[in-house]
Order: C-alpha cells, then structure tokens, then sequence
C-alpha cells in the first residue's frame, strides 16, 4: 500500500484532517502534533500550542521555521515523537486504526511515498512513517 505525506484523503498521511488530544492540548491533526512538540526541541517551545492550531501545510511550514532548534537532539527524538504521534492516532481515529489492522490482514507493506526518496527519511527508501505504523501488525 502506498501512501504520501501530502495526501490529505489517505488515513495513514499525517496530513490526514483529524483532532488529537494529547497533554491537555488539541492538536489539528497528526501533522500539527508532530510539529508542535519539535517545538520543544528549540529556543521557541512557546510555539507548541500556536502550531497546534494549525492545518497540516501550515504546521509543516512553522515547523521548519522553529528558530535555535537543536536538530542533532531533535534527529534523537523525532522516531519516539512520530511513534507517540501514531499511538494517538491508533487510539483517537477509529478509522485509521481499522485501516492498519486491515493492511495487517492481508500482509500489506506500507510504503511512505515521497517526492526525494534517496533523501528522505519518513518515506522513500527509508520509509520511516511507513515502518513505525506496521509497528501495530
């Protein structure tokens, strides 16, 4: 099963519209999630609550944005945050956790397609995201 980070229709994108709740705070969707804890990682963790407000291109955009941000620490952290990401998502969004038991059933791999595969690391030859929700096989 292929999927890309942009398709906003695809449940296993993090791009997909659906609320998350998580430390008292409401996420936009899995995207604004993911971004706004990186937030922690900078000189700007004020921005987590701004970001999560946000649509899933505009969380993307803030995130890449983040002033001081420790990236080597952030490199560290970024596979335990998306698995926090995901555990949400498999425990608030019915729909994407029937979708993954379903892929699981019929053996299907899932790969995270991306536009810069060699570069990537949530898609693409590494396919990162795509490993950490086959994680719930």
């Amino acid at each position: 099963m292929v999927f890309g980070s942009r398709c906003t229709e695809n449940v296993l994108s993090n791009f997909c519209p659906g609320s998350l709740k998580f430390a008292g705070i409401e996420f936009e969707c899995p995207e604004s999630m993911f971004q706004g804890l990186k937030a922690l990682w900078s000189s700007e963790p004020q921005k987590l609550r701004e970001i999560a407000c946000m649509d899933c291109y505009a969380a993307r955009k803030a995130g890449r944005k983040l002033r001081d941000l420790d990236i080597q620490e952030w490199n560290k952290a970024s596979v335990t945050v998306m698995r926090m990401v995901i555990r949400e998502r498999w425990n608030q969004h019915p729909e994407f956790r029937r979708r993954v038991q379903e892929y699981s059933k019929h053996n299907c791999y899932l790969y995270h397609f991306d536009r810069n595969p060699k570069k990537s690391f949530w898609g693409g030859e590494n396919n990162m995201l795509g490993k950490l929700i086959m994680e719930y096989y």
